[in-house]
Order: C-alpha cells, then structure tokens, then sequence
C-alpha cells in the first residue's frame, strides 16, 4: 500500500525467490534463492475509461512499531465503458507508450495533466510535429508559425519581430527565430490536428484571433462544437489589434 502511494516513475524493487523451475531443470541447477530487481507498477489497467479525476487524501497505518501514519495526496477517478474495444486498446497503448518512455504515472493531479495533454497531443505528433514542453499548446503554437511563415490560414506572414512580440505579449513567448525556423519543415502542414477541446486551446485560438482576426482557425483545431468561439467569449471584431495602430496596416504584407 505505502509503496503504491508513494512510488515514482522507473522505480524498482529488489525480492529474493527461489531460482525459476523450468530454468533450474535446463541448466539443471540447484534450489536456490537469489535476488530480483523487479518494476513498480501500480498503474491503472484502463479497463474502464477514467473520468472526473479529483484529488484525495488517503491515509496508511503503519505496519511496522517505527513507522509513523503516512498521510498522502492521490488521485481519484470515476469510471464508464469503453464504447469499443479499439477504443480500449488505442488508450491502453497509449498509456503504455507513456509509462515507458515519457515516465508517466497517474498518482497526483499533475500526472493527471501531463497525461491529459499527452493524450491531446498525439494526432498532431503522429503528423510529424513534435511534443513540446508546453504540451498541446507548444505544438499548435508550432503549426501556427508554419502557417503564418508561408502566408496561409489567412494569415499575412513576414514582419516576424512584430508577430512574435504580439505573441509574448498575449502570453505565448516567442522569438523571431521561432518563425524562421519553420522553413526547415518543407511537408504539408497538417490541419485539424489540435483537439478543439484540449487544456488551453480555445484561449489560443482566442488570442490568435484577437491579433489576427483573420485567421481561419478552423484549420487548426479538430471537431470545434458550432458554438466553439462564442463559448470562449471571442466575438469577430473590425480590428484585432490593441497597439495604438490600425489593424489592417500589419496585415499589409511588405
């Protein structure tokens, strides 16, 4: 129980068992016992879909005189059926992928947001563009310049300097640098890639809009509900941007 409620990714444990039978009998060794290194894995087996994560304290009496109560933070969820058994099996995979290579756990709310954008992020990284540390904000932001470097979406390219001080200051750190880079990527650019719903898209695509009113965002994001920018509070305004100056003027590609 301690050790489910306190593990950490990649960690491992040592037991002493008795040498393997079918091992013993080829090599047809002694009965002996040796000491096994063997991986922590309490994760979720994802039979059931998990839902409304919350956070829970739970608490752990000792078992031993020198232990003291360990009290802990975990997560919680509710649970539904798969509706299919491909459904299933895509997230179990991916979970495993996760687990593996990303060291991913689901033992606190942050691993529950980790996993969370490590989910949304994954048609747009089977498209070819790379996870970010800012998950699955970081590579729509990457789709973006892309879109904006070659002048598409509705977008007006050029004046790099000015599009990436726009961006900063709306809260998405850029660099100049970021937008010439894109040129190193001579594929299509991939569209409906960004789940519309995933954490902190629909405030990109507000502020995208804000700045550049029009951009065709729908290009962008995947399965938007018909009510998507009105639910964001975003209303289409004649002008988008708030830096003293006309907003069509840094539309005019020079």
């Amino acid at each position: 129980m301690r050790a489910a409620l306190t593990r950490k990714p990649d960690q491992k444990y040592t037991s002493r068992e008795p040498l393997a039978f079918p091992v013993a009998h080829r090599k047809a060794a002694d009965h002996r016992f040796r000491d096994t290194e063997r991986a922590v894995n309490f994760e979720y087996d994802f039979k059931r879909q998990l839902v409304t994560p919350v956070r829970k304290v739970v608490s752990v009496p000792p078992i031993a005189e020198d232990e003291d109560l360990l009290i802990v933070q975990h997560l919680c969820c509710n649970t539904i059926p798969w509706r299919t058994v491909a459904e299933f099996n895509a997230a179990r995979d991916l979970f495993e992928e996760w687990r593996h290579k990303h060291r991913g756990q689901l033992r606190t709310m942050d691993d529950w947001e980790r996993w969370d954008q490590f989910q949304a992020g994954t048609s747009a990284s089977r498209r070819g563009i790379r996870r970010s540390k800012d998950g699955v904000v970081g590579q729509a932001l990457r789709i973006f310049r892309r879109a904006y470097a070659r002048r598409q979406w509705g977008l007006p390219g050029a004046e790099y300097k000015r599009a990436a001080d726009f961006l900063t200051a709306a809260g998405y750190p850029t660099k100049e640098q970021d937008f010439k880079n894109t040129w190193r990527d001579e594929s299509a650019i991939p569209e409906h890639v960004i789940p519309a719903d995933a954490p902190g898209v629909r405030e990109l695509v507000d502020a995208l809009l804000s700045i550049w009113p029009e951009f065709e965002w729908e290009r962008l994001v995947l399965d938007p509900e018909p009510d998507y920018l009105r639910r964001g509070g975003h209303f289409p305004q004649p002008s988008g941007l708030e830096n003293g100056r006309n907003a069509r003027e840094f539309h005019t590609a020079v």
